[in-house]
């Protein structure tokens, strides 16, 4: 049997661990240790039965222990300890671990002086990206943000769109809505009213106010759906109900018959 990677593990921690405990970072120390159990490997191993042989798997990651881990570093920032937080979700994000990832994405968005991070946009969409292909939501609709805004990633409101409908079908209100803008400008995507019609439809369902002014122009227009004056009229209300301007000038131009 060959342990390359557990020798690796074992330096690295060994010296993390050495070194933050002469700092007095027990917590951090002993959230570490954990890690290190995380990821320790299962090691091959033969067992027979009926003949056959079953091979164990060589590594096992327990998906538990990431999720507290990254917990425990949210804990250390909110007690203003940016500097700790971020060192354990660099380690857990390196690891795999999508929070830690979006985690550090967003510290690289904003700069955080606290953690010793500067603002950095290309790393922050570097970090958004790895979470965005583990399927976290948050990180899809940022790196769409980003793309469709040209910052830390080239201007392409294609990919925008791409990232902005994967974070949409797992029911991110915003992507939803600017899906529909995309689909109703013909910008990233075909033009297509439909389209348009069924994100807004989507966002407006959660009573999300611009998208239920903006479905209620599409039934006004007949743009993507059938005309309805009714239908309009009861859209902007409910965006009106929120105080959404646009809504409430609508409603006193188009008063109820």
């Amino acid at each position: 049997m060959r342990f390359p990677r557990v020798i690796k593990y074992v330096v690295t921690y060994y010296h993390k661990i050495v070194a933050w405990a002469k700092a007095g970072k027990m917590a951090l120390c002993l959230g570490l240790i954990a890690l290190a159990l995380s990821v320790a490997p299962v090691c091959a191993a033969d067992a027979p039965l009926g003949g056959a042989t079953i091979r164990l798997p060589i590594f096992s990651h327990d998906s538990g222990y990431g999720e507290r881990l990254y917990r425990q570093g949210l804990m250390q920032f909110n007690q203003g300890h940016h500097d700790q937080a971020a060192q354990l979700w660099r380690l857990l994000a390196e690891d795999g671990n999508r929070d830690a990832q979006f985690a550090l994405g967003e510290l690289y968005a904003s700069g955080d002086v606290q953690a010793g991070i500067d603002r950095n946009l290309a790393k922050a969409a570097k970090w958004y990206r790895r979470a965005a292909k583990q399927g976290h939501v948050s990180a899809q609709y940022n790196l769409g943000v980003f793309y469709a805004s040209g910052v830390g990633v080239p201007h392409d409101l294609r990919e925008a769109a791409r990232w902005w409908r994967l974070a949409a079908l797992q029911g991110h209100i915003q992507a939803q809505f600017n899906l529909g803008l995309l689909y109703a400008q013909g910008t990233g995507v075909e033009p297509n009213p439909a389209e348009a019609v069924r994100w807004w439809g989507m966002a407006a369902e959660h009573g999300y106010a611009p998208a239920q002014f903006n479905l209620g122009l599409m039934y006004i227009m007949g743009e993507g759906v059938k005309e309805s004056r009714s239908q309009a009229l009861r859209l902007w209300q409910l965006s009106a109900r929120q105080g959404f301007g646009q809504a409430i000038h609508a409603l006193k131009v188009l008063k109820p018959r």
